[in-house]
């Protein structure tokens, strides 16, 4: 945050004392970083800031979430049980969307396990490493950097397509590849 030039800026406790919640409370960007994407919604949830984030949210803070934090602004996670099947449970549902980050090494598995669970409920979008995914107030969606990879249940088999960034961001990236 420091690099584009936002100074009051703090890591917030998961004990989540008062002067959090009043920092948070008055926050104009709430950054939500990575980790475990079940772990930290369940400290969420316990200390009471996801509350607090939808409404900062639709209060107009804008919201960023890198790796587990974008994943928990979709609909659901991924609960991993390991002598049991996964099991999902619900996120901030700010975007009508799964959210998936950095698995494409992995094809996508976790997304597309999700999107089989809800049998064409809904889609997921995954968010490769190095790309970004922006979500807009009239629901609109913009990949960043690189392609953003979309599923969705179609006729009982998964459809996959790719949602491209602008030209210029794109073959910025690549450039800087090759």
């Amino acid at each position: 945050m420091e690099g584009i030039g936002i100074r009051d800026c703090r890591m917030i406790l998961s004990s989540f004392p008062s002067t959090d919640e009043s920092f948070v409370n008055d926050a104009d960007i709430i950054l939500l970083a990575g980790g475990d994407v079940e772990r930290g919604w369940k400290v969420f949830k316990q200390v009471g800031l996801s509350d607090l984030i939808i409404k900062r949210y639709f209060e107009g803070a804008i919201l960023i979430g890198v790796s587990a934090g974008a994943v928990q602004l979709g609909l659901y996670g991924l609960a991993e049980q390991e002598k049991s099947p996964n099991t999902l449970f619900d996120t901030f549902k700010l975007a009508p969307f799964i959210v998936g980050a950095h698995e494409d090494e992995q094809e996508w598995q976790n997304l597309k396990e999700m999107v089989e669970m809800l049998d064409s409920v809904t889609k997921a979008i995954g968010i490769p490493a190095g790309g970004g995914l922006i979500y807009y107030p009239d629901q609109s969606i913009e990949a960043i950097r690189r392609p953003l990879h979309e599923f969705s249940m179609q006729e009982g088999l998964i459809n996959s397509s790719l949602l491209l960034p602008k030209q210029e961001q794109y073959s910025g990236f690549q450039a800087d590849e090759e």
